[in-house]
């Protein structure tokens, strides 16, 4: 790392202390990997067709996997209130 500051770049390193961002970053890569497995089990028979079935997969995948990254998004984002 020290070749990278001598050249100027700022490093900032997560500490694995920091259990709140840990815990948060855990939760919003579990909702991503979560959703998208279980979309992948729920839309892939519509692969076995033809046309207008491959159309609703790629239209349904992207449309859960947006909403799961945008969830996925609050979570790592949530503030803490006390």
């Amino acid at each position: 790392m020290k070749h990278y500051e001598d050249k100027g770049f700022t490093i900032n390193m997560l500490e694995a202390d920091d259990e709140s961002q840990l815990n948060k970053l855990a939760k919003g890569m579990g909702i991503e990997i979560g959703v998208g497995m279980t979309a992948d089990y729920v839309f892939a028979p519509l692969l076995l067709g033809n046309g207008w079935s491959k159309a609703i997969y790629a239209l349904g995948q992207f449309t859960v996997g947006y909403t799961a990254d945008i969830e996925s998004q609050k979570q790592q984002l949530k503030q803490k209130t006390e």
